[in-house]
């Protein structure tokens, strides 16, 4: 989900700046602030994860990211794109407790370390997944929305 999220926005960047009536500086802080607070967030997450446990973390991350998703959608246009650039922070915050705990999550639940690098693979296959559909996904919502 997260990949997706990355790679979907830079798409449909024209059709949401005209259609938000956003400036280019505002769209470029909608597009980068997610990839800042991965690049911020992402060490400190470690922390949160040891002293609150992994799974919990990785479930609260979750709801974030779909709450921010949600807030996502519910953009208005007389606001000029900066209630989408709060959307985007709240991702990215969901986004960067998921991206720490899923690794740490395999890597403890698969008890064989025979099996660690088959399930860290297919977990990394699937995020590559989300970047090669995430620009996809964009151009089929901007053409039919």
């Amino acid at each position: 989900m997260a990949s997706v999220s990355t790679s979907a926005l830079v798409i449909a960047f024209q059709v949401v700046l005209i259609d938000l009536d956003m400036t280019i500086t505002t769209m470029m802080w909608v597009l980068l602030n997610l990839l800042l607070l991965l690049a911020c967030i992402v060490p400190t997450a470690g922390k949160l994860e040891d002293m609150f446990g992994q799974t919990n973390i990785y479930i609260f991350g979750y709801w974030v990211f779909v709450l921010g998703s949600l807030g996502g959608g519910f953009v208005q246009k007389k606001n000029q794109g900066y209630d989408l650039i709060a959307a985007r922070i709240v991702i990215g915050f969901g986004a960067a407790l998921l991206f720490t705990n899923s690794s740490a999550i395999i890597t403890n639940y698969f008890t064989p370390y025979s099996k660690v690098g088959l399930a860290q693979s297919v977990l990394q296959m699937f995020s590559a997944m989300g970047i090669i559909f995430g620009p996809l996904i964009g151009g089929g919502f901007a053409q039919t929305y």
